[in-house]
């Protein structure tokens, strides 16, 4: 037999098996994927991690409440709130853009309902007709009156 001094002995390097870690680093990558995918975007500054939720809204003013910053809408279904075509009033962010509008005006703007608190609001709220095309239709009513 033969014996090794102590600056002979050779030491083992233990071996690792790298299919077993280059699964578990796949998995895991899968993982991250996944769960970023499943967060949507804010559209919004006020969008706070899944307590507001937003959707588009499109409808005409019916009447102006500027005094409690609050307009009166008759608007087309919500369906990422699951909300009906209806007419009520909502409290608008920016009560500046008020001034801008007047009843039969048509807007759009993102609908925000806190789910905690279940409080609604209007923000980026834009008109997209104005008063113009309600000048053209009652010239159109004029013409087809003289008919």
């Amino acid at each position: 037999m033969q014996r090794h001094s102590s600056a002979q002995r050779v030491m083992k390097i233990p071996r690792f098996d790298w299919k077993i870690i280059l699964c578990g680093l796949a998995i895991l990558l899968v993982m991250l994927l996944i769960d970023t995918q499943a967060r949507p975007l804010p559209r919004t500054n006020n969008a706070i991690a899944g307590n507001i939720r937003q959707g588009r809204l499109k409808g005409k003013v019916v009447k102006i409440e500027a005094e409690s910053s609050r307009v009166t809408l008759r608007h087309e279904p919500v369906p990422e709130l699951e909300m009906d075509a209806m007419t009520m009033p909502f409290r608008v962010k920016n009560a500046e853009v008020l001034s801008a509008l007047q009843a039969g005006d048509s807007i759009t703007a993102v609908v925000c309902e806190e789910q905690d608190t279940g409080r609604i609001w209007l923000e980026n709220l834009k008109k997209y007709s104005s008063s113009a095309s309600a000048n053209q239709r009652g010239a159109r009513n004029k013409k087809a009156a003289r008919r």
